[in-house]
Parts: structure tokens; C-alpha cells; sequence
């Protein structure tokens, strides 16, 4: 499957768990309410900083998007 598209099917996901709109996404991740329906169907392709931005905003989090990835501050250990 395209990764674009599995991609927006998470974000979709957290952005109905978390019960927000396109437009409040839109708003914390800093783009417009359209760009944010582009990403969940998987139409547009997303910059490795606009994921950050969701990951650093949603409830899905940094280290739960980016699992094997090492955080400034992070007490987390690598196994």
C-alpha cells in the first residue's frame, strides 16, 4: 500500500480518537483544513516535518510515531 495512504488512514485515526475537526488539526499542525483531508486520503505528499509536527501535537505523540528514534530529553532506553 502507498505510504501516503497509511499515513493518513493514522492520522485519520488519532483525529477522530482525539474527536477533533480537519480545521483543528489543521490549526495545531500550522496548515489548512484542506491539506489536512489531502493527507488522511492519502493525496498528498506529506514533508517528513509536517509528520513531525502531528507527532509533536497529536495525541499519538513523538515517541509512539517514531518508535526507534532517540529524543532530546527523552527517558526512554533503547533496548
Amino acid at each position: 500500500m502507498d505510504m501516503r495512504k497509511l499515513f493518513g488512514r493514522k492520522l485519520r485515526r488519532f483525529r477522530l480518537a482525539a474527536n477533533l475537526s480537519q480545521e483543528a488539526v489543521g490549526a495545531k499542525m500550522g496548515v489548512d483544513r484542506a491539506y489536512v483531508g489531502l493527507m488522511e486520503r492519502g493525496e498528498q505528499n506529506v514533508t517528513l516535518l509536517t509528520i513531525w509536527e502531528f507527532a509533536k501535537r497529536s495525541t499519538c505523540g513523538q515517541q509512539s510515531c517514531f518508535p526507534r528514534m532517540d529524543f532530546p530529553n527523552s527517558t526512554r532506553s533503547e533496548s
